[in-house]
Parts: C-alpha cells; sequence; structure tokens
C-alpha cells in the first residue's frame, strides 16, 4: 500500500514536497544495551530511545556486515555487501596508490538520493573504503572533499543543518555519527550522569573470565548507551523546535557491538554483530503501526534499501536488501557478515545467522582470536594477557583464548546465547551445519565474495606506514 502511496506523491509536483525527510543517527560502537531491548542495567535509563521504539518500528535481530565501522559504513553506502564491491579490508583506499573504486555503472545512497530530489549532508566521519569525491556525495556543509584522513575521521564538520534544510526547498537525507559506545570519548559525559551503572552488578558473560577489569568494561558500555539517550535527545529536540520532527522519518542504529571487548567489535560472533535499529515515522509518513516489534532477520544493509524505497526511486540492480517497509517481502533464512583484515591484524572469517544458529567459518583457523590488536595496552587487555600467558584461561568457555581457532562454529542461540559451545563436531548438528555451510557457499558464488582476492602490496605498505610498530607479521615483514 505505501509503495503506492509513495508513487502518486512522485507524480503528483504540488505534493512532490510532502515527502519525508530522512535522518540516520548512527551510534558507534553499541551494542542493543537499551531499556527497550530488555537490559536489565539500562532498565528506565534510556527513556528517548524507548519512546521512540513507542512510536516507530523496533528491530529485534538487526545485525551488522561486519564488526567493524569502515567495513559496515561502505557496503551501506553502495547497497550492496563489502565483500561484493572489494571494500572488506577495514581501513583501505586511504591513498591513490592503494585506491579502490566502485564497480562500473554502481552509484551511491547519497548520489542516489540526490537524483530523487533530496539534498544530502553527513555530520561525523565517512569511513568508506573507496575513492570518492564527497563534494558529489554530500551537496551540504562539505568543507574538505580531497584529504583521505578527514574522510575517515571527520568528513562530514559541524554545521547549522537545520537552518540550510530549512532554507531550502527539498526533502533531506541527512547522516549524523554519534560516539556512542566509544566510552573513552564520553568520559566527561558520564561522570555526569544521574546515575553510574554499578559494576557489581554486571552479569560477566562465561566467555569471560570475573574479573573488575571487564566488569568495568561492561558497566561503562551501559553507561555510554546512557549518553547515547541524551544525544538522541538532543537530536529529535533540534528537529522539533524547527518544526521538522513531523515530517522526518528517524532512523536510530549503530555500525557494530561493543568496542570495549575483545570478543565483541572485531568478531563475528552476536556481541560483535547485533546491533540496535529503530526507525521512528512522522505523522506525514506512516506505513507501519506505532509500537511495532519486529522479530525478523534484519541486516543493516536492509536499511539503505529501504531509505531509498521511501523517496520511491527505484531499486538499484545491484542492491543485496530489502525493503523493512514493504510487508510482502519475506525476510531472508540467512544473513551474512564478514571479518577481514582489521588495521594490522590479519583474519578472515565468515559468518552465516539464521533464525536460531549462527555460523563462523574461520579461514585463518592456525591464527589466535587474540593477536595484536588496537585495544592492547589497555588495563582488560593488559590482564587478560597476563592471564593468558599463566595458562588461566585455558579452559575458559568458548576457547576464545587459546592459540589457535577451530575451523568451522556452529551455536544454537536457542540453548547457548553466548556461543560457547561449538556443535560444528557435534553428530546430532550435522544436517544444521550442512545447511549453514550451503547458504555459504551459495553466498560466495552469487553475488560473490572477494575473500579469497590477496591484498595488494601497495594496501599492505600503507598498513605498515601507519602502523610501522605493530606490523610485525611475515605478511608484512616480506614487503619491508
Amino acid at each position: 500500500m505505501h509503495r503506492f502511496f509513495l508513487i502518486i506523491l512522485l507524480c503528483i509536483p504540488a505534493l512532490a514536497q510532502t515527502r519525508p525527510n530522512i535522518l540516520w543517527i548512527m551510534a558507534e560502537d553499541l551494542s542493543p544495551d537499551l531499556s527497550c531491548y530488555g537490559s536489565k542495567l539500562n532498565a528506565g535509563k534510556t527513556p528517548v530511545l524507548d519512546q521512540m521504539a513507542k512510536e516507530g518500528l523496533l528491530f529485534r535481530q538487526c545485525f551488522a556486515l561486519a564488526p567493524v565501522c569502515s567495513a559496515t559504513r561502505s557496503a551501506m553506502l553502495t547497497g550492496a555487501m563489502q565483500t561484493t564491491s572489494g571494500m572488506h579490508n577495514h581501513r583501505s583506499s586511504r591513498t591513490e596508490s592503494d585506491a579502490i573504486h566502485l564497480p562500473q555503472g554502481w552509484s551511491t545512497l547519497p548520489e542516489l538520493m540526490q537524483q530523487a530530489g533530496y539534498v544530502c549532508f553527513n555530520i561525523g566521519k565517512d569511513d568508506y573504503n573507496c575513492r570518492y569525491d564527497r563534494s558529489k556525495l554530500y551537496n551540504l556543509g562539505v568543507t574538505d572533499t580531497k584529504n583521505p584522513r578527514a574522510k575517515r575521521d571527520n568528513g562530514g564538520q559541524s554545521f547549522d543543518w537545520i537552518k540550510l534544510v530549512k532554507e531550502g526547498d527539498k526533502p533531506f537525507f541527512g547522516q549524523i555519527q554519534i560516539t556512542g559506545g566509544k566510552w573513552v570519548n564520553n568520559e566527561k559525559r558520564m561522570a555526569k550522569l544521574a546515575s553510574r551503572t554499578n559494576p557489581a552488578d554486571v552479569l560477566v558473560p562465561p566467555y569471560f573470565p570475573d574479573i573488575p577489569e571487564i566488569r568495568k568494561c561492561f558497566a561503562l558500555h551501559a553507561d555510554a548507551a546512557r549518553v547515547t539517550d541524551e544525544d538522541v535527545a538532543a537530536i529529535l529536540q533540534s528537529l522539533k523546535e524547527s518544526g521538522l520532527l513531523e515530517n522526518t522519518v528517524v532512523i536510530f542504529m549503530s555500525d557494530h557491538g561493543m568496542e570495549n571487548s575483545p570478543r565483541h567489535k572485531q568478531f563475528c560472533y552476536e556481541g560483535g554483530l547485533h546491533v540496535p535499529c529503530i526507525i521512528r515515522f512522522p505523522q506525514s509518513f506512516r506505513p507501519i503501526p506505532a509500537d511495532t516489534v519486529d522479530e525478523s532477520l534484519v541486516s543493516l544493509i536492509d536499511i539503505t534499501t529501504t531509505t531509498l524505497a521511501i523517496t520511491g526511486a527505484p531499486r538499484p540492480a545491484w542492491f543485496e536488501g530489502r525493503n523493512l517497509l514493504d510487508t510482502k517481502q519475506k525476510a531472508p533464512q540467512y544473513l551474512r557478515a564478514a571479518r577481514d583484515r582489521l588495521d594490522w591484524s590479519l583474519d578472515t572469517i565468515r559468518s552465516i545467522r539464521s533464525q536460531h544458529y549462527r555460523y563462523l567459518r574461520n579461514y585463518q583457523a592456525q591464527r589466535p582470536y587474540m593477536q595484536s590488536q588496537y585495544r592492547d595496552g589497555t588495563d582488560y587487555m593488559n590482564e587478560l594477557r597476563r592471564m593468558m600467558a599463566t595458562g588461566e584461561l585455558d579452559k575458559q568457555p568458548g576457547g576464545f583464548f587459546l592459540p589457535t581457532k577451530a575451523e568451522e562454529e556452529l551455536y544454537d542461540l536457542r540453548k547457548d546465547p553466548h556461543q560457547v559451545n561449538n556443535l560444528a563436531k557435534d553428530p546430532a548438528s550435522q544436517e544444521i551445519l550442512a545447511q549453514h555451510r550451503a547458504a555459504l557457499a551459495q553466498w560466495q558464488k552469487s553475488p560473490g565474495d572477494r575473500h579469497d582476492e590477496k591484498e595488494s602490496d601497495a594496501a599492505l605498505r600503507c598498513v605498515i606506514k601507519e602502523w610501522p610498530k605493530q606490523a610485525t607479521d611475515p605478511v608484512y615483514q616480506a614487503l619491508k
């Protein structure tokens, strides 16, 4: 029904301006540690996001494309998996020597939105793993189109977007990045919270030892979620005061899971991929009843498809997601996710998520999960590495601290939500294992997975240049 409604709007010039604005609020590094997702630590502590869910649509099972920002954001930019476009290695294409270009004929979502009659902006980092001219993607607030580091770290500087969009005569598509679960960036603000999370109240997952450093990590993440709620409140208030709120679809989400935990961000378990996702509809555009909870499998790539669908524009041939507002489209049986090179850490992992199972294929099983990574030097990593050295974690459930990985992992999420009991060699689980293997094989056949393409020497030399002390792997040593 809503598709017909959109077509009518586009065909009648007098009504064209009633198409809703669309605003993405992207919280970094945030697992669904919110009251509306059942968080006990934050029960009643995230009222704005709770209210946003009551006024809109909450997706209970939404997952990132990768457990790291640039790969997920790159996929959302194009509407296709990062493994399809070749943008799967984290922080790649930062120089001309290792440039990655979009496949011929592809356009980015902001370009497609402009073609549909929208003005576009992005406040915060872009972090896309391809070469692009920022002024072609965003036509509001662009101040630096050439500096690759600006594109990564603060591509969209802050500006008075409310003033600019109100002065125009077109609907807007905006992206606002907020710090979310990056609690280090929010320490001063967390100190001002009316109440702080007590580490004693944390239930430590069984894959971690119950130590003060880990308890502190989870307590800080809960506090960061409360600060996130305040950030969203400020954005919604700005929209309300400007008279834009009731003609703006607001989509809140995160790019991947919790940062300050070595089994969450960077890894293809639930903790790294499960993210919050809420859509608030204005009075002028309500294709789904308020206070709806969707339990189907949802991927962040669906947000790209849904965003373009709201404009009434045709779906490009390369798009891989579904329109979440089209109730006639069936949810997929399987979702896909991938981990590749992250900073200087080399690993290749693919994951298939079904309604009740998560499957992982570790292509470099000889590498430990706990190889050198960007978290090294933090108090919790120092303590975990000390415990590993003494053998204290050899029997920790899940095997995350062992020197090698299993080639395959399969978990029954109903019985084992923390994913510590690997069923890959369980005789009773072989049929389920075969189904998920087949789903992975189908993905790698169509649309394709470029995981077996060796990253160029130029790209690896860029890694060495940026992290000369950390890039000690033999792969890098061969290029020095």
